[in-house]
C-alpha cells in the first residue's frame, strides 16, 4: 500500500523518493510469490522519472489526476488481493500450480476453500471436496474420457489416477503402493468427512460441527493433492508433447539479431519461440545475450549465455518478462558472463510464481 501511495502521489503531481520506490520495488520484485504480480509499469522503471513518463502518456489533460488515481488503484488490485488472501506459503504454492493449469472451475474451487476456512469451515470442507472432484473431471476430460454424472469422488479420483498410472494396483513395488495407497485413502475419507460435518448435508441436532482447525485439515489435505495430480498431469502432457516434437519440421542453429538460437532436437517451433523472446526484449537487453539454447527434452526450458562484461540484473527481469509475454516458460539457466547458479523457475500467464 506504501508503494502504491507513493507512485499514486507522484502521478498527481508530487514528488517521488527513488531510493524508498527501488527499495519497495525490489522487495515484491525478488519474491517469487509477488513479481508477476506487480504492475508491469512498476516493473519496468527503475526510477521516478520513468514511472512519471508512464503515468503522463497514460493520461494528460483535463481529469488527469483522477484518471491516474483510478489506473494505479486497478493496476494493484491483484497484488493486494493475492496478499490479504494468501496467509502461508504452502497456499502461494498450491494457488501457482492451480493457476498454472488455468482451468477457472479449479482456482474458484480452491480460492472458495480458502476463504471459507475460519468463517465458514463446513462451507471450506464442501469447498476442499470441490477441487478435488473440479481436478479429476478436468483431467479425465483432457485425456479424451467423459466422466459419468453420478460419479462420487473416490470413483472419479479412480478413474484419473487410472490414467495416470497412480493407483496402487499399477505397480509392483511396495514403498509405491504404499504411498499410492495413502493418496487414494486421503481423497475417500475427505469424501466422508464432507458426508459427515460439511454443510452438502443435513444433520439433525446431533450433528458434529466442524472446527477451524478441521477445516483447515481438509483444505490442506484436499490442495496439496490437487497439486499432486495437476503437477503429474502436466508433467506427463509434456512428455507426451515433447515426444511428438520430435517428428516436427526441423530447423538448424540460427543466429537472429545477433543472437545464436538453437534447440536440443533442432525444432523449427522452438527456433521461432526463441525469436519471438528476442524480439520482445528491450535492444539494450537483447545484445547482452550472446546464445540461447532449448532443451527439446524439458520444453521450454532455455539456456541463456551472457556476452563477457554485459551482465545486468534487470536483464532476468527483462528475459522472464520476455518469456512470459511470449507464452510462458518451464525455466531459464543463464551463463556466460552472469552470476552461478541464476536461474527463473517456471512461468506462465496466470501464475503467481
Amino acid at each position: 500500500m506504501r508503494l502504491r501511495s507513493i507512485i499514486t502521489a507522484h502521478g498527481t503531481g508530487g514528488a517521488l523518493d527513488d531510493a524508498e520506490f527501488q527499495l519497495l520495488r525490489s522487495e515484491f520484485l525478488y519474491d517469487p510469490n509477488t513479481r508477476n504480480l506487480l504492475p508491469k509499469f512498476v516493473r519496468d522503471n527503475l526510477n521516478g522519472d520513468g514511472v512519471w513518463a508512464y503515468l503522463k502518456d497514460f493520461h494528460t489533460g483535463s481529469g488527469a489526476y483522477a484518471a491516474r488515481r483510478k489506473h494505479v488503484a486497478a493496476q494493484f488490485e491483484p497484488i493486494l488481493d493475492f496478499l490479504s488472501k494468501n496467509g502461508a506459503p504452502a497456499d502461494a504454492e498450491v494457488t501457482a500450480s492451480l493457476d498454472r493449469y488455468d482451468e477457472e472451475g479449479v482456482s474458484n474451487a480452491w480460492q472458495k476453500a480458502l476463504n471459507r476456512r475460519k468463517a465458514d469451515p463446513e462451507g471450506a470442507i464442501t469447498a476442499a471436496r470441490t477441487l478435488l472432484e473440479e481436478v479429476c473431471k478436468h483431467i479425465l476430460e483432457d485425456a479424451g474420457e467423459t466422466p459419468n454424472e453420478k460419479w462420487d469422488l473416490p470413483k472419479l479420483y479412480s478413474a484419473a489416477s487410472n490414467n495416470m498410472n497412480l493407483a496402487p494396483s499399477q505397480h509392483t513395488e511396495d514403498v509405491f503402493k504404499r504411498i499410492l495407497g495413502g493418496c487414494q485413502n486421503v481423497v475417500e475419507n475427505l469424501g466422508g468427512l464432507r458426508n459427515k460435518i460439511s454443510d452438502a448435508h443435513g444433520g439433525g441436532r446431533r450433528r458434529v460441527k466442524p472446527s477451524d482447525r478441521h477445516a483447515a485439515l481438509a483444505v490442506n489435505l484436499a490442495g496439496s493433492m490437487a497439486q499432486f495430480l495437476i503437477e503429474t498431469w502436466i508433467i506427463q502432457r509434456e512428455r507426451v508433447n515433447s515426444n511428438e516434437a520430435k517428428s516436427e519440421e526441423k530447423h538448424k542453429p540460427v543466429t537472429y539479431k545477433k543472437v545464436l538460437l538453437s534447440s536440443r532436437y533442432d525444432l523449427a517451433s522452438e527456433i521461432r519461440n526463441m525469436k519471438r523472446i528476442v524480439d520482445s526484449l528491450a535492444p539494450d537487453m537483447a545484445r547482452r545475450i550472446d546464445s540461447i539454447w532449448c532443451d527439446s527434452k524439458a520444453s521450454t526450458v532455455y539456456t541463456v549465455t551472457v556476452h563477457r562484461g554485459m551482465w545486468t540484473p534487470e536483464l532476468l527481469w527483462a528475459v522472464a518478462d520476455a518469456g512470459y509475454e511470449t507464452g510462458g516458460y518451464n525455466g531459464f539457466y543463464f551463463e556466460g558472463d552472469a552470476p552461478e547458479n541464476t536461474t527463473l523457475a517456471p512461468d506462465w500467464p496466470g501464475d503467481i510464481a
